[in-house]
């Protein structure tokens, strides 16, 4: 039993995730490595604090929510959240929450494991500054622009394209766009598209798009791979 336990200490500490238990009251009860690298509180500061000790005042209601639903028994799937550290940094974090029983199968506290996210947080945001920038330039192009993703379905038409065709972006997305290519055409353009697509190569190829007035009008369709 005491090799089990010292086991399970030495995990608990090597681990980079905050691994926090406290009880029901959300007394902070132990406290390893990665809270203190994270939060910055060391062990003897933190143990015996309560939970809100780390946790940002305009979110103190999220805990008494998650004290009450464990009470009830219930289980908390991993959510995302902030936490704020001893320094005042907010912290994008992943938490974990796990019911602590005792011998009669009572809850008598909880078992959490926090994971830095701010990273991936930051790096969501510039892929998003990114795309949005990319919008503005695309629709501002006086010529039609799509992108798809690699399941080969189209994720974006610039307003160039919807004007052109006069038909909604969700109309457009996925296939939808091959309604508008003249059904003569329509075969040798989505083998070019494929094939292309296969091999991740360029491709150009010229085929007849109906226009929002119902006429069709030829158009060159060139295409690059993102790497």
């Amino acid at each position: 039993m005491d090799d089990r336990y010292t086991q399970y200490r030495l995990i608990v500490d090597a681990s980079d995730d905050a691994i926090i238990t406290k009880d029901l009251d959300g007394v902070i009860s132990s406290w390893n490595a990665g809270a203190q690298r994270m939060f910055g509180y060391t062990a003897a500061e933190a143990v015996g604090q309560r939970i809100t000790l780390i946790i940002p005042p305009e979110l103190h209601a999220e805990e008494m929510d998650i004290l009450s639903r464990l009470q009830a028994g219930e289980r908390i799937e991993p959510f995302e959240t902030l936490r704020v550290s001893k320094g005042g940094r907010v912290i994008d974090v992943s938490i974990t929450v796990s019911p602590i029983r005792d011998a009669e199968g009572r809850i008598i506290g909880a078992f959490k494991i926090g994971r830095d996210i701010t990273a991936r947080k930051q790096a969501e945001a510039v892929v998003r500054e990114r795309e949005e920038s990319f919008r503005v330039v695309a629709n501002a192009v006086p010529a039609m622009i799509w992108m798809s993703g690699i399941d080969k379905l189209c994720t974006f038409f610039n307003q160039g394209w919807l004007e052109f065709t006069g038909r909604s972006l969700e109309s457009e997305l996925g296939n939808g766009w091959a309604e508008g290519v003249h059904a003569e055409d329509l075969p040798g353009c989505l083998e070019t598209y494929e094939r292309a697509f296969d091999r991740r190569e360029p491709f150009s190829m010229e085929y007849r798009l109906r226009r929002h007035d119902g006429e069709y009008r030829w158009v060159l369709d060139q295409g690059v791979p993102i790497f």
